[in-house]
Protein backbone atom coordinates (compact mmCIF):
# COMPACT_ATOMS: atom_id res chain seq x y z
CA UNK A 1 0.00 0.00 0.00
CA UNK A 2 1.47 3.54 -0.67
CA UNK A 3 2.43 6.05 2.25
CA UNK A 4 -0.81 8.75 2.94
CA UNK A 5 1.90 11.52 1.39
CA UNK A 6 1.19 10.18 -1.94
CA UNK A 7 -2.97 9.41 -1.36
CA UNK A 8 -3.84 12.87 -2.69
CA UNK A 9 -1.61 12.73 -5.44
CA UNK A 10 -2.74 9.17 -7.14
CA UNK A 11 -6.24 10.35 -6.28
CA UNK A 12 -5.89 13.62 -8.87
CA UNK A 13 -4.24 10.99 -11.00
CA UNK A 14 -7.18 8.67 -10.71
CA UNK A 15 -9.23 10.94 -11.50
CA UNK A 16 -8.11 12.27 -14.59
CA UNK A 17 -7.50 8.86 -16.19
CA UNK A 18 -11.24 7.92 -15.12
CA UNK A 19 -12.36 10.94 -17.40
CA UNK A 20 -10.62 9.81 -20.79
CA UNK A 21 -13.57 7.42 -21.42
CA UNK A 22 -16.85 9.51 -20.99
CA UNK A 23 -14.78 12.06 -22.96
CA UNK A 24 -14.29 10.02 -25.81
CA UNK A 25 -18.05 9.69 -26.07
CA UNK A 26 -19.60 12.88 -25.49
CA UNK A 27 -17.53 15.53 -26.72
CA UNK A 28 -18.15 13.67 -30.22
CA UNK A 29 -21.58 13.74 -30.16
CA UNK A 30 -22.17 17.06 -30.83
CA UNK A 31 -20.16 16.48 -33.95
CA UNK A 32 -22.06 13.25 -35.07
CA UNK A 33 -25.12 14.76 -37.31
CA UNK A 34 -22.19 17.04 -39.11
CA UNK A 35 -20.07 14.33 -39.72
CA UNK A 36 -23.54 12.23 -41.43
CA UNK A 37 -24.35 15.34 -43.70
CA UNK A 38 -20.57 16.21 -44.04
CA UNK A 39 -20.18 12.57 -45.63
CA UNK A 40 -23.52 11.51 -46.84
CA UNK A 41 -24.03 8.73 -45.06
CA UNK A 42 -27.22 7.49 -43.05
CA UNK A 43 -27.86 8.36 -39.53
CA UNK A 44 -27.70 4.35 -38.84
CA UNK A 45 -24.18 3.85 -40.97
CA UNK A 46 -22.97 6.80 -38.51
CA UNK A 47 -23.89 5.61 -35.28
CA UNK A 48 -21.54 2.55 -35.68
CA UNK A 49 -18.83 4.98 -34.51
CA UNK A 50 -20.61 4.97 -31.36
CA UNK A 51 -21.99 1.19 -31.41
CA UNK A 52 -18.48 -0.13 -32.35
CA UNK A 53 -17.40 2.33 -29.71
CA UNK A 54 -18.98 0.40 -27.32
CA UNK A 55 -18.16 -3.52 -28.16
CA UNK A 56 -14.23 -2.79 -28.72
CA UNK A 57 -14.27 -0.92 -25.31
CA UNK A 58 -16.10 -3.52 -23.72
CA UNK A 59 -14.09 -6.41 -25.32
CA UNK A 60 -10.72 -4.77 -24.12
CA UNK A 61 -11.91 -4.50 -21.17
CA UNK A 62 -12.22 -8.10 -20.21
CA UNK A 63 -8.74 -8.49 -22.09
CA UNK A 64 -7.29 -6.31 -20.10
CA UNK A 65 -7.83 -7.01 -16.34
CA UNK A 66 -6.85 -10.67 -16.41
CA UNK A 67 -3.19 -9.37 -18.62
CA UNK A 68 -2.72 -6.35 -15.89
CA UNK A 69 -2.82 -9.25 -12.75
CA UNK A 70 0.33 -10.86 -14.78
CA UNK A 71 2.15 -7.59 -16.29
CA UNK A 72 1.36 -4.96 -13.79
CA UNK A 73 -1.21 -1.93 -13.81
CA UNK A 74 1.16 0.73 -15.24
CA UNK A 75 2.18 -1.59 -18.41
CA UNK A 76 -1.21 -1.88 -19.46
CA UNK A 77 -2.21 1.77 -18.90
CA UNK A 78 0.63 2.68 -21.04
CA UNK A 79 -0.15 0.26 -23.78
CA UNK A 80 -3.87 1.29 -23.74
CA UNK A 81 -2.99 5.04 -23.75
CA UNK A 82 -0.82 4.74 -26.49
CA UNK A 83 -3.19 3.36 -28.40
CA UNK A 84 -5.60 5.65 -27.85
CA UNK A 85 -3.22 8.85 -28.75
CA UNK A 86 -3.06 6.94 -31.85
CA UNK A 87 -6.35 6.86 -32.39
CA UNK A 88 -7.58 10.19 -31.63
CA UNK A 89 -5.06 11.10 -34.22
CA UNK A 90 -6.31 8.90 -36.67
CA UNK A 91 -10.02 10.31 -36.14
CA UNK A 92 -8.54 13.77 -36.61
CA UNK A 93 -7.70 13.05 -39.98
CA UNK A 94 -10.25 10.86 -41.27
CA UNK A 95 -11.68 11.27 -44.43
CA UNK A 96 -14.40 8.90 -45.35
CA UNK A 97 -16.74 7.06 -42.77
CA UNK A 98 -15.11 4.07 -42.74
CA UNK A 99 -12.00 5.28 -41.51
CA UNK A 100 -13.44 7.12 -38.71
CA UNK A 101 -15.12 3.41 -37.84
CA UNK A 102 -12.42 2.00 -37.58
CA UNK A 103 -10.42 4.78 -35.95
CA UNK A 104 -13.46 4.63 -33.09
CA UNK A 105 -13.00 1.29 -32.40
CA UNK A 106 -9.41 1.62 -32.09
CA UNK A 107 -10.17 4.62 -29.59
CA UNK A 108 -12.56 2.45 -27.56
CA UNK A 109 -9.72 -0.08 -26.50
CA UNK A 110 -7.38 2.25 -25.86
CA UNK A 111 -9.82 4.21 -23.39
CA UNK A 112 -10.69 1.00 -21.77
CA UNK A 113 -7.69 0.48 -20.35
CA UNK A 114 -8.40 3.73 -18.30
CA UNK A 115 -11.69 2.04 -17.22
CA UNK A 116 -10.76 -1.03 -16.20
CA UNK A 117 -7.16 -0.22 -14.57
CA UNK A 118 -8.60 2.77 -12.07
CA UNK A 119 -10.90 0.54 -10.40
CA UNK A 120 -7.78 -1.89 -9.83
CA UNK A 121 -5.69 0.47 -8.69
CA UNK A 122 -7.73 1.70 -5.82
CA UNK A 123 -8.38 -1.98 -4.74
CA UNK A 124 -4.17 -2.32 -4.79
CA UNK A 125 -3.29 1.16 -3.15
CA UNK A 126 -6.40 2.27 -1.12
CA UNK A 127 -8.04 0.21 2.30
CA UNK A 128 -11.24 0.40 3.88
CA UNK A 129 -12.71 3.42 4.31
CA UNK A 130 -9.93 5.46 2.31
CA UNK A 131 -10.74 3.15 -1.18
CA UNK A 132 -14.62 4.04 -0.62
CA UNK A 133 -13.73 7.87 -0.32
CA UNK A 134 -11.36 8.12 -3.36
CA UNK A 135 -13.97 5.88 -5.46
CA UNK A 136 -16.80 8.38 -4.30
CA UNK A 137 -14.71 11.02 -5.99
CA UNK A 138 -13.89 9.66 -8.88
CA UNK A 139 -17.31 9.34 -9.17
CA UNK A 140 -17.79 13.08 -9.07
CA UNK A 141 -15.40 13.07 -12.23
CA UNK A 142 -16.94 10.40 -13.65
CA UNK A 143 -20.43 12.66 -13.27
CA UNK A 144 -18.76 15.70 -14.53
CA UNK A 145 -16.82 14.60 -17.54
CA UNK A 146 -20.49 13.86 -19.30
CA UNK A 147 -22.11 17.22 -18.30
CA UNK A 148 -18.76 18.91 -19.37
CA UNK A 149 -17.66 17.10 -22.44
CA UNK A 150 -20.96 17.68 -24.83
CA UNK A 151 -20.57 21.71 -24.31
CA UNK A 152 -17.17 21.57 -24.99
CA UNK A 153 -17.65 19.93 -28.08
CA UNK A 154 -20.25 22.41 -29.56
CA UNK A 155 -17.79 24.99 -28.57
CA UNK A 156 -15.14 23.83 -30.54
CA UNK A 157 -17.33 23.16 -33.54
CA UNK A 158 -18.93 26.73 -33.03
CA UNK A 159 -14.87 28.63 -33.35
CA UNK A 160 -13.06 25.77 -35.02
CA UNK A 161 -13.79 22.77 -36.86
CA UNK A 162 -14.81 19.46 -35.93
CA UNK A 163 -11.29 17.90 -36.15
CA UNK A 164 -10.45 19.69 -33.38
CA UNK A 165 -12.46 17.43 -31.13
CA UNK A 166 -9.94 14.62 -31.51
CA UNK A 167 -6.88 16.98 -31.39
CA UNK A 168 -8.08 17.80 -27.61
CA UNK A 169 -8.74 14.40 -26.78
CA UNK A 170 -5.27 12.94 -28.21
CA UNK A 171 -3.91 15.74 -25.76
CA UNK A 172 -5.62 14.76 -23.21
CA UNK A 173 -4.67 11.11 -23.35
CA UNK A 174 -0.94 12.35 -24.29
CA UNK A 175 -1.04 13.95 -20.88
CA UNK A 176 -2.65 11.47 -19.17
CA UNK A 177 0.15 8.99 -20.52
CA UNK A 178 2.71 11.15 -19.08
CA UNK A 179 0.64 11.35 -15.48
CA UNK A 180 1.42 7.15 -16.04
CA UNK A 181 4.87 7.05 -16.78
CA UNK A 182 5.46 9.08 -13.53
CA UNK A 183 3.15 7.33 -11.26
CA UNK A 184 4.27 4.63 -9.17
CA UNK A 185 3.48 0.51 -9.62
CA UNK A 186 0.62 -0.65 -7.40
CA UNK A 187 0.75 -4.12 -7.96
CA UNK A 188 3.84 -5.39 -6.74
CA UNK A 189 5.77 -8.45 -8.81
CA UNK A 190 5.40 -10.88 -5.60
CA UNK A 191 1.84 -10.29 -5.84
CA UNK A 192 1.73 -10.96 -9.65
CA UNK A 193 0.15 -14.20 -11.41
CA UNK A 194 2.25 -16.37 -13.08
CA UNK A 195 0.33 -16.60 -16.03
CA UNK A 196 -2.84 -15.30 -18.27
CA UNK A 197 -5.21 -17.80 -18.46
CA UNK A 198 -8.86 -16.13 -19.44
CA UNK A 199 -11.24 -18.73 -18.91
CA UNK A 200 -9.86 -20.09 -15.07
CA UNK A 201 -9.74 -16.25 -14.14
CA UNK A 202 -13.45 -15.73 -15.26
CA UNK A 203 -14.50 -19.19 -14.36
CA UNK A 204 -13.25 -18.43 -10.85
CA UNK A 205 -15.18 -14.93 -10.46
CA UNK A 206 -18.05 -16.72 -12.10
CA UNK A 207 -17.93 -19.42 -8.69
CA UNK A 208 -17.27 -16.82 -6.35
CA UNK A 209 -21.39 -15.81 -5.63
CA UNK A 210 -19.79 -13.25 -2.64
CA UNK A 211 -18.03 -11.06 -5.57
CA UNK A 212 -20.86 -12.07 -8.64
CA UNK A 213 -24.36 -11.51 -6.45
CA UNK A 214 -22.98 -8.01 -5.45
CA UNK A 215 -22.09 -7.30 -8.62
CA UNK A 216 -25.16 -7.94 -10.26
CA UNK A 217 -27.76 -7.36 -7.85
CA UNK A 218 -26.22 -3.76 -6.77
CA UNK A 219 -25.84 -2.72 -10.68
CA UNK A 220 -29.35 -3.49 -11.09
CA UNK A 221 -29.43 0.02 -9.48
CA UNK A 222 -28.81 2.16 -12.24
CA UNK A 223 -31.60 0.30 -14.48
CA UNK A 224 -33.71 3.82 -14.06
CA UNK A 225 -30.35 5.98 -14.60
CA UNK A 226 -29.69 4.17 -18.15
CA UNK A 227 -33.40 4.67 -19.08
CA UNK A 228 -33.11 8.10 -18.69
CA UNK A 229 -29.94 8.18 -20.83
CA UNK A 230 -31.78 6.54 -23.69
CA UNK A 231 -35.21 8.06 -23.57
CA UNK A 232 -34.99 11.78 -21.89
CA UNK A 233 -34.51 13.22 -25.36
CA UNK A 234 -38.09 11.83 -26.45
CA UNK A 235 -39.70 13.07 -23.01
CA UNK A 236 -38.06 16.90 -23.32
CA UNK A 237 -38.10 17.43 -26.46
CA UNK A 238 -41.10 15.23 -28.06
CA UNK A 239 -43.57 14.80 -25.11
CA UNK A 240 -42.93 18.35 -23.37
CA UNK A 241 -41.94 20.20 -26.47
CA UNK A 242 -38.49 21.67 -24.92
CA UNK A 243 -36.21 23.40 -27.26
CA UNK A 244 -32.36 21.42 -27.32
CA UNK A 245 -30.81 23.98 -25.36
CA UNK A 246 -33.19 23.52 -22.78
CA UNK A 247 -33.36 19.49 -22.82
CA UNK A 248 -29.51 20.12 -22.67
CA UNK A 249 -30.25 21.60 -19.09
CA UNK A 250 -32.80 19.73 -17.97
CA UNK A 251 -30.48 16.44 -18.65
CA UNK A 252 -27.29 18.19 -16.64
CA UNK A 253 -29.88 18.10 -13.49
CA UNK A 254 -28.96 14.13 -14.05
CA UNK A 255 -25.50 14.63 -13.96
CA UNK A 256 -25.07 17.28 -11.35
CA UNK A 257 -27.14 14.57 -9.06
CA UNK A 258 -24.73 11.87 -9.46
CA UNK A 259 -21.78 13.93 -8.79
CA UNK A 260 -23.88 15.97 -5.60
CA UNK A 261 -24.35 11.88 -4.75
CA UNK A 262 -20.81 11.18 -5.01
CA UNK A 263 -19.80 14.09 -3.08
CA UNK A 264 -22.32 13.32 -0.14
CA UNK A 265 -21.09 9.69 -0.04
CA UNK A 266 -17.25 10.95 0.27
CA UNK A 267 -18.47 13.17 3.22
CA UNK A 268 -20.80 11.15 5.01
CA UNK A 269 -19.09 7.70 5.04
CA UNK A 270 -16.95 8.39 8.05
CA UNK A 271 -20.13 9.23 10.19
CA UNK A 272 -22.23 6.97 9.34
CA UNK A 273 -22.27 3.56 8.60
CA UNK A 274 -21.85 2.70 4.74
CA UNK A 275 -23.82 -0.30 5.07
CA UNK A 276 -27.06 1.34 6.14
CA UNK A 277 -25.95 4.82 3.90
CA UNK A 278 -26.46 2.12 1.07
CA UNK A 279 -29.51 0.94 1.94
CA UNK A 280 -30.91 4.77 2.16
CA UNK A 281 -29.44 5.37 -1.38
CA UNK A 282 -31.43 1.85 -2.64
CA UNK A 283 -34.48 3.25 -0.61
CA UNK A 284 -34.39 6.81 -2.55
CA UNK A 285 -34.10 5.55 -6.02
CA UNK A 286 -37.15 3.35 -5.06
CA UNK A 287 -39.12 6.51 -4.18
CA UNK A 288 -37.71 8.52 -7.35
CA UNK A 289 -39.10 5.85 -9.04
CA UNK A 290 -42.82 6.36 -7.68
CA UNK A 291 -42.92 10.20 -7.71
CA UNK A 292 -42.13 9.36 -11.32
CA UNK A 293 -45.04 7.55 -11.71
CA UNK A 294 -47.35 9.99 -9.84
CA UNK A 295 -45.88 13.24 -11.40
CA UNK A 296 -43.80 12.46 -14.54
CA UNK A 297 -46.30 13.13 -16.58
CA UNK A 298 -47.49 16.51 -15.37
CA UNK A 299 -44.42 18.66 -16.34
CA UNK A 300 -40.79 18.80 -16.64
CA UNK A 301 -39.64 19.38 -13.62
CA UNK A 302 -42.32 17.00 -12.60
CA UNK A 303 -40.47 14.82 -14.14
CA UNK A 304 -36.70 16.23 -13.62
CA UNK A 305 -36.60 16.43 -9.53
CA UNK A 306 -37.82 12.68 -8.66
CA UNK A 307 -35.03 11.71 -11.60
CA UNK A 308 -32.28 14.13 -10.17
CA UNK A 309 -33.53 12.18 -7.01
CA UNK A 310 -32.64 8.65 -8.73
CA UNK A 311 -28.96 10.28 -9.87
CA UNK A 312 -28.31 11.34 -6.56
CA UNK A 313 -29.13 7.94 -4.60
CA UNK A 314 -27.09 6.20 -7.85
CA UNK A 315 -24.24 8.56 -7.30
CA UNK A 316 -24.37 8.34 -3.26
CA UNK A 317 -24.30 4.35 -3.34
CA UNK A 318 -22.29 3.62 -6.11
CA UNK A 319 -18.71 4.05 -4.87
CA UNK A 320 -20.41 1.95 -2.13
CA UNK A 321 -21.45 -0.98 -3.85
CA UNK A 322 -18.14 -0.91 -6.04
CA UNK A 323 -16.12 -1.12 -2.65
CA UNK A 324 -17.94 -3.54 -1.85
CA UNK A 325 -17.92 -5.94 -4.42
CA UNK A 326 -13.89 -5.57 -4.44
CA UNK A 327 -13.56 -6.07 -0.82
CA UNK A 328 -14.89 -9.99 -1.93
CA UNK A 329 -11.55 -10.24 -4.34
CA UNK A 330 -8.05 -11.08 -2.67
CA UNK A 331 -6.39 -12.19 -5.83
CA UNK A 332 -7.11 -11.59 -9.08
CA UNK A 333 -7.58 -8.01 -8.74
CA UNK A 334 -7.45 -6.99 -12.62
CA UNK A 335 -9.92 -9.42 -13.78
CA UNK A 336 -12.54 -8.68 -11.23
CA UNK A 337 -12.25 -5.35 -11.78
CA UNK A 338 -12.53 -5.14 -15.26
CA UNK A 339 -15.39 -8.09 -15.26
CA UNK A 340 -17.42 -5.76 -12.68
CA UNK A 341 -17.44 -2.35 -15.08
CA UNK A 342 -18.25 -4.99 -17.38
CA UNK A 343 -21.19 -6.15 -15.98
CA UNK A 344 -22.41 -2.30 -15.54
CA UNK A 345 -21.84 -1.24 -19.38
CA UNK A 346 -23.46 -4.98 -20.00
CA UNK A 347 -26.44 -4.16 -17.93
CA UNK A 348 -26.99 -0.56 -19.19
CA UNK A 349 -27.20 -2.05 -22.87
CA UNK A 350 -29.56 -3.98 -21.92
CA UNK A 351 -32.10 -1.39 -20.18
CA UNK A 352 -31.07 1.04 -23.02
CA UNK A 353 -32.59 -1.60 -25.21
CA UNK A 354 -35.13 -2.35 -22.62
CA UNK A 355 -36.54 0.79 -22.60
CA UNK A 356 -36.81 2.34 -26.19
CA UNK A 357 -38.89 -0.20 -27.18
CA UNK A 358 -41.82 1.84 -27.26
CA UNK A 359 -44.35 -0.83 -25.32
CA UNK A 360 -45.32 1.52 -22.48
CA UNK A 361 -44.49 5.01 -22.28
CA UNK A 362 -41.14 6.56 -21.25
CA UNK A 363 -41.66 7.95 -18.24
CA UNK A 364 -43.51 4.84 -16.95
CA UNK A 365 -40.62 2.46 -17.76
CA UNK A 366 -38.60 5.04 -16.40
CA UNK A 367 -40.74 5.54 -12.80
CA UNK A 368 -41.35 1.38 -13.21
CA UNK A 369 -37.47 0.78 -13.24
CA UNK A 370 -36.73 2.90 -10.36
CA UNK A 371 -39.38 1.89 -7.87
CA UNK A 372 -38.58 -1.97 -9.05
CA UNK A 373 -34.76 -2.03 -9.06
CA UNK A 374 -34.87 0.48 -6.34
CA UNK A 375 -37.25 -1.87 -4.08
CA UNK A 376 -35.95 -5.07 -4.78
CA UNK A 377 -32.29 -4.19 -4.29
CA UNK A 378 -33.14 -2.96 -1.33
CA UNK A 379 -35.20 -6.39 -0.11
CA UNK A 380 -31.86 -8.13 -1.34
CA UNK A 381 -29.96 -5.78 0.77
CA UNK A 382 -30.34 -7.69 4.08
CA UNK A 383 -29.88 -11.15 2.71
CA UNK A 384 -26.05 -10.21 1.28
CA UNK A 385 -24.96 -8.88 3.65
CA UNK A 386 -25.08 -11.98 5.60
CA UNK A 387 -22.70 -13.36 3.15
CA UNK A 388 -20.40 -10.48 2.09
CA UNK A 389 -17.10 -9.55 4.12
CA UNK A 390 -17.89 -5.70 4.98
CA UNK A 391 -15.11 -6.22 8.00
CA UNK A 392 -13.09 -3.19 6.20
CA UNK A 393 -16.23 -1.08 5.92
CA UNK A 394 -19.10 -1.16 8.41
Amino acid sequence: MITAKRQGVLTLCLAFLAAVAPLSIDMYLPALPHLTGLWGVEESVANLTLTLWFLSFSVSILVYGPLSDRLGRKAILTIGLSVFFVACMLCAMASSIEVMVLARLLQGVGGAACASMVMAICRDAFEGHIRQKVLAYISVIIAVAPMVAPSLGSMLLNHLSWEWIFWVQGAYGLVALVLVLCMEETLAPENRVKTVMFVTRYSGLLRNRRYLLPALVMNLILGPFYAHIATSPYIYMEYFGLSRQTFSNFFALNAFGMMAGAFMCAKLSKRISVLRLNGVGFAGVALGGALILLLGYGSPLGFALPMMLISFCCGMSRPISNNIVLEQVKTNIGAAASFMTFIQFLLGAVFMAATTTGLIGYQTVTGLLGLVTGLLVLCSWSGMLRILDTSNLS
